[in-house]
């Protein structure tokens, strides 16, 4: 198994796996529904329209995020885009790790019907053009304000659900060792 290639055309139905598949790797889908997902993987094409054509990858907003908006927001961020931005955004200049730039994707495509955001030097480059107009969107610690929970207390009960399909294996495991160390939590718990 290996990744989508650039510019590799799928036919894909999770939101999740479709934002990373365009965003991180570059590949063309959509956000099909399962009948065409099927009809696709049996007869080996699929149609010529929405994130499939390229000129429907134009970018014509930028967000540009204030620099107090770290890691612990990324979350956040994600479901901001998700709910109030439209078309597809550009976040520029701001350094997001690979795990960062999978939880901003997976909440914006839970929160809103992004298919595609460009990262700045993460996106490959070609499997998308950015307009000569573009909106330029600033985005601070208080826009995200109302997208943040609180904490578990020492002892609460948290229910997560990680994976589809920009969970790595080593991440996964990552996890299972780093609870695996937690005092106050059961490894039977969870469902492998």
């Amino acid at each position: 198994h290996r990744p989508p290639a650039p510019l590799e055309r799928l036919a894909w139905g999770e939101s999740n796996a479709v934002i990373i598949a365009n965003s991180f790797y570059g590949a063309m889908t959509n956000r099909e529904g399962g009948p065409i997902a099927l009809a696709a993987a049996l007869t080996g094409y699929i149609y010529h329209a929405g994130l499939q054509v390229m000129d429907n990858r134009v970018v014509e907003k930028e967000i540009v995020l204030d620099q107090s908006i770290g890691e612990e927001l990324y979350g956040a961020l994600g479901l901001w885009i998700g709910e109030n931005i439209t078309g597809i955004p550009l976040i520029r200049k701001h350094r997001l790790s690979i795990y960062d730039a999978k939880i901003v994707l997976a909440a914006s495509a839970a929160s809103g019907s992004h298919g595609l955001i460009v990262l700045e030097n993460i996106t490959p480059q070609n499997t998308y053009r950015i307009s000569d107009k573009v909106e330029k969107i600033s985005v601070d610690v208080k826009d995200l304000r109302k997208y943040r929970g609180t904490p578990p207390s020492v002892g609460e009960e948290v229910l997560f659900y990680i994976g589809c399909p920009h969970l790595h294996p080593s991440e996964f495991m990552f996890i299972y060792k780093y609870l695996e160390k937690q005092e106050h939590v059961n490894k039977y718990d969870f469902l492998l």
